[in-house]
Order: structure tokens, then sequence, then C-alpha cells
């Protein structure tokens, strides 16, 4: 068939053009299929997804001509997960594995949304279906960020170490080593971290995350000037980039904080909020925006209203996260609601039980506020087992 090869041969239009003229005087899942597969291919998003429904309609395996069981289930899922829908693209990778068991790339794409979704057990759950079948770099990699963010610490240093030690790529590499030295940071194994970061196997022109770690670990020894200097740097190399520049404001208050420097912190404001509120426009659905600038304004103590509101969308975006409860529960500090303070603080550690700043500010809520020192030699216990060489719970 004429359209056939057109379609093997990746001419998409023509494939398109023929089936069209086909299917004016028939109904054939094969057709509809790769029409579908052609319109998807032409970024033509509401016909694929027109055809291919189509098409698993005609034939519920899925198959459609394509020699795979849960084909197109599989693809409406990749065109759902890149349009944004991201429950819908579940939907389809779940019915592509019920199809087909043994389908692993439907299982990764499922840890992939969930974990973006934050339900971090669900996508581990399925992120060990994809495992059984390939121990990919990429899957690996993204069970480490999982680990971390659930306070699994250990368990995320033994993957991120094996990684290390094979040849990844140049992306992948400074991914994992920043993964790996923030586990090692909120541990407290300050000089493993340091080892990590200074390593020049590492270092490139994109490493910006990794110097700006580096900088994070320098305020976490209250090596304040070497901090200081670093993030200097970091706003001089990376003055277009961000994501980077984002977290590089949050440090440079909380440096400036600890040297009582407040008409710095006050004269900086203005260009920091400036610079946040132009990143919700541009990405109003980024996560770390409104975390980011909620956390500027409890370590300041201003606009209590405001960053309840912030914090809150964080709630919103990312409804299963410890990091949204802490922040929410800073914001309920910052209202002097201490009652919602402690229940917010406690569910960040239902999510993340090594949540290292929930369970210090529990323990010096229960210390200063409550005044009922052994519910804080709880908290402070446990995060000393954790990180021994957390200063701010030293001083």
């Amino acid at each position: 068939m004429l359209t056939q090869l057109y379609y093997q041969q990746a001419n998409y239009e023509q494939t398109i053009n023929l089936a069209t003229q086909l299917l004016s005087s028939t109904t054939d899942y094969y057709l509809y299929y790769i029409r579908g597969i052609s319109f998807y291919k032409t970024s033509k998003t509401t016909q694929a997804l027109q055809d291919l429904t189509k098409a698993i309609k005609l034939d519920s395996t899925g198959d459609c001509g394509s020699g795979v069981k849960g084909e197109v289930y599989f693809i409406l899922g990749k065109i759902y997960y890149e349009t944004g829908e991201l429950r819908k693209a579940v939907e389809f990778f779940e019915k592509t594995n019920v199809i087909n068991p043994k389908y692993k790339e439907a299982y990764l794409n499922k840890a992939k949304i969930n974990y973006e979704l934050s339900y971090s057990t669900v996508a581990l759950k399925e992120l060990e279906k994809y495992l059984s079948f390939e121990e990919t770099k990429e899957a690996l990699l993204l069970k480490s960020e999982i680990e971390y963010d659930i306070g699994k610490y250990e368990e995320a240093i033994s993957i991120l170490k094996k990684l290390l030690s094979q040849d990844l790529e140049p992306q992948q590499k400074i991914y994992a080593a920043d993964i790996l030295s923030n586990c090692y940071i909120n541990t407290g194994q300050y000089e493993l971290a340091k080892e990590v970061l200074l390593d020049e196997r590492y270092s490139s022109d994109d490493d910006g995350r990794l110097k700006l770690t580096l900088a994070k670990l320098y305020y976490y020894e209250d090596s304040i000037e070497a901090a200081q200097n670093q993030l200097e740097n970091i706003f001089l190399i990376y003055s277009d980039n961000s994501n980077i520049l984002a977290e590089a404001y949050l440090l440079k208050i909380l440096i400036y904080k600890q040297l009582s420097q407040n008409y710095t912190i006050e004269t900086m404001l203005p260009e920091i909020e400036e610079f946040f509120k132009n990143q919700m426009i541009s990405s109003p659905k980024e996560y770390k925006n409104y975390y980011l600038l909620a956390a500027i304004y409890s370590e300041v103590g201003i606009n209590p209203e405001e960053t309840l509101k912030l914090a809150k969308r964080c709630i919103e975006l990312k409804p299963n996260k410890s990091d949204s409860y802490y922040i929410l529960a800073k914001a309920y500090l910052l209202a002097n609601n201490t009652e919602k303070a402690v229940q917010t603080l406690k569910k960040s550690l239902e999510l993340n039980p090594n949540h290292v700043w929930s369970l210090y500010y529990l323990g010096k809520i229960f210390e200063e506020k409550l005044l009922r020192p052994k519910d804080a030699e709880v908290y402070y216990q446990k995060l000393l087992k954790l990180n021994p060489n957390f200063r701010f719970l030293q001083k």
C-alpha cells in the first residue's frame, strides 16, 4: 500500500493526504493509526488525538497494526504528557500496562508523572516495575532523586555513587553530583560533600547548580566569607540563568540575615520581588518561585498574608511534597499561628521523616513558644542523629 510506504519513509504529509482520501470511503484502524501518528509527528496534536482515539475504538488491543499490544494507548499517553494533561496521561499509560504488562516504558512514564505530581511512593513503585526490566541510568537517577526527596538519604547515596562510577552524560553527571552532595549536606557529611563539589570531573560551563550547592555548604559550615565569594561569582557568571538566581537570592538573604545587615536586605528586596513576580508571570506553575519567595519573606519577617498565599500555592502545586508543608508552617509562624505551624510541620515529617528543617522548627517551637522542653528534645535528638554537625541547633 502506497500510504504505508510513505509512512515507513517518514513522509508524514503524504501519509496524511493519502490516508484521508482512503478514509473517506472506508473505516480502517490502521489508517487511523498511521494518520494519527503522522499528525503527531507534524505537531497537529488535536487531529492526532482524534485519529488515535478512533483507532483504539476499532481495535481495543491498542495494536492497530503497529505490531505491539498497547502501542496506541502508550502514544496517547505521550501526547497527553507532552501537552501537560498529566492525569489523563497516567490513565493511558495504565491502560497500556493492563493490555501489555511488559510495556516497560509505560511504567517509567507513570513514575515520572507521579513524581511530578508529588506522589513519591506511587512513583517509586512504578519505577521498580520498570527497573525489573532494565536498569537504565535515567531510571536510577530518577530513583535517587525520589529517595532524596522523601529523606532516604543513604539509599540515594548508594545509587548515586554507583552511577557516578559509570560513564554518564555531562548533565546527568552534574545532576547526580548535586543530589549526592545535598545528601551528604543533610546528613552532616560536609567533607564528603565538598569532595564531590570540588571534583574536577563534574566541572563544566554548565555546573552552576554545583557552584550554588557549594555556596550552600559553606553557609552550613559557617564559612560565611567563602559563601559570599561563591555567590558573587554565581551572580556574575549566571546572571541570565533564572533557575540558579532564584535559589541564590534566598541564600544571599540568609547570609545577610546572619550578618545582621538589615539595611542591605531592605535595599535588595525590591529587586528580588520584581525578579520573582516576573518569574511567576512567565511560569505560573513553577513551584520553586512561590516556595523561594515565601521562604525569603519568612526569613526577613515581612508580608505574612502574602507569604501565606504563596505557601498555599505551593500546596496546590505539590500537595504531597514535604517542602510544601514546611513552607506553609513557616508562613503560619510568621502569622503567629503556632498551632497550625505545629500541625503542618508534623505533616511535612509524615512525608519526609528526615526533613531537617521541619525537625529543627518543631523542636524550636516546643522549646521557645510552647515551653515543653521534653517534646523539643525528641525532635532535636532526631535531628542530631541525622545531622550531628547541624550548627543552627548547636548555637
